[in-house]
């Protein structure tokens, strides 16, 4: 091995990557799967406070002394015969205290609509949200009781149902690891492709130059095996192509051919064919003519190599452009910025 030759880093193939994207897949999915289960259990187990039923009356059982308050979302449903309604109230429930008296109850009279008149449905409504409104601002009036009674009807007659409403993140979980699997499906073959960029861009960046030298030395008289390798022995004294893909790659062809007795116009074709790069699929033809039909090889290396300067001249005035409207949002910014600056002085004299 010569001093310029270097192992080329291994790239995943497809299957392997797919392979790897369908294990990540099945540890994210089992991963959502614990957290869901997770969030369920302790949703469950983990409920603040709870109901009870003695005489024939609904409680809300209030916290032992020794634990701390508790918040919760209370539910309440109200069925009669006019007016349904259904409220939600952020209710915190304070801890039981033996000694704690009981607050004075002085305005817990109910509101009543106006003596003789018929309740307009508005009227009946807020009628309703009051009467609850003060049921849950009376249940922390006594905390000597451990448990605090409901009213299962208000005064005007409608049926009251008491629920907490438990809050999880079941759908919040599971849409997060369904987005995860697919982008992790999605992006399974992104290094790939950046892979594959990374090295046609190798290939178009080098090739002209590698054509050319190859033409200087074919007129110099030497044969193309003998031509080839001195390109690449040339090629490789630079520090800066000891790493390139495309040079890597011609010196693995000429270790190959050396190695392997193979020939020239086979190696190049196989390397082609990995690459799937146009431009240098047609030097490998124009090479395998010259070996199987005996096509005149120097002028047509030539006209490519032509061809080739041009594509990269092409390539180099596209980027420029590209370069040039990503530079638009700044300098429309930096302008915004000078014209601010500019007529600020003569804003704050007004």
């Amino acid at each position: 091995m010569k001093f310029w030759e270097k192992a080329a880093p291994r790239t995943l193939s497809e299957d392997e990557l797919n392979e790897r994207a369908v294990q990540r897949i099945i540890t994210v999915v089992m991963i959502g799967v614990v957290l869901i289960a997770a969030d369920l259990i302790f949703t469950g187990f983990s409920s603040p406070g709870g109901f009870v039923k003695e005489d024939g009356r609904t409680y809300l059982v209030r916290p032992d002394e020794d634990q701390a308050t508790v918040s919760f979302t209370l539910k309440v449903q109200t069925k009669g015969e006019h007016q349904a309604l259904e409220k939600r109230y952020n209710v915190t429930i304070r801890p039981y205290s033996e000694n704690e008296s009981a607050r004075s109850a002085a305005g817990a009279d109910s509101e009543a609509g106006p003596d003789g008149d018929a309740l307009s449905a508005e009227d009946e409504k807020e009628l309703l949200e009051t009467e609850i409104r003060k049921v849950i601002s009376g249940l922390n009036d006594n905390r000597a009781k451990r448990n605090i009674p409901l009213p299962d009807e208000l005064s005007t007659g409608e049926r009251l149902r008491w629920s907490i409403e438990k809050h999880n993140h079941v759908l919040l979980l599971l849409l997060l690891t369904l987005t995860v699997t697919g982008m992790l499906y999605y992006y399974r073959l992104e290094p790939l492709k950046k892979v594959r960029l990374s090295q046609r861009e190798s290939i178009l960046a080098h090739l002209p130059e590698f054509v050319n030298r190859l033409v200087l030395l074919l007129n110099a008289g030497l044969v193309l095996s003998s031509a080839f390798e001195k390109a690449v022995e040339e090629s490789m004294k630079f520090e800066e192509n000891r790493n390139d893909y495309f040079y890597c790659s011609m010196q693995r062809i000429c270790t190959s051919m050396a190695e392997t007795n193979s020939s020239l116009a086979g190696e190049l074709h196989r390397f082609t064919m990995e690459a799937g790069v146009n431009e240098m699929m047609r030097i490998s033809n124009i090479i395998n003519d010259n070996l199987t039909k005996g096509v005149e090889l120097t002028q047509k290396l030539e006209r490519e190599s032509d061809a080739l300067w041009f594509s990269r001249k092409q390539n180099c005035e596209e980027r420029g452009r590209l370069a040039e409207t990503k530079l638009t949002l700044p300098l429309t910014l930096f302008l915004m910025v000078l014209i601010i600056i500019t007529v600020s002085p003569a804003l704050l004299k007004l």
